[in-house]
């Protein structure tokens, strides 16, 4: 895995969302997007063009779209705090504006 590790509340979310420790290994090499959330911590995402990217979904198949809904927010100290699917609806919203 990346580096960065995971908070408690984290691996628990990870667990109950069907997150697997593969599944972040991709999502860190393909996160090009940054929002910040507040409190110094930042939302990782995929962006819409990498998820529309041919040879990027040549290379993942259909574990892209699986990747591609995440959302990891990170603190400052590189610890991930959560982690969740974003699927653009309201739970989200706040995670995805910046401050």
């Amino acid at each position: 895995m990346s580096s960065l590790s995971l908070s408690r509340h984290a691996a628990i979310r990870a667990r109950q969302r069907g997150v697997s420790g593969d599944l972040l290994d991709a999502f860190f090499s393909l996160a090009d997007a940054e929002a910040p959330v507040g409190g110094g911590c930042v939302a990782l995402s995929v962006s819409r063009t990498l998820r529309r990217d041919r040879t990027i979904r040549a290379a993942f198949g259909p574990m892209l779209d699986r990747i591609a809904d995440l959302a990891l927010i990170v603190a400052d100290d590189g610890h991930i705090v959560t982690v969740m699917h974003d699927r653009g609806g309201r739970a989200a919203r706040r995670y995805r504006r910046t401050h």
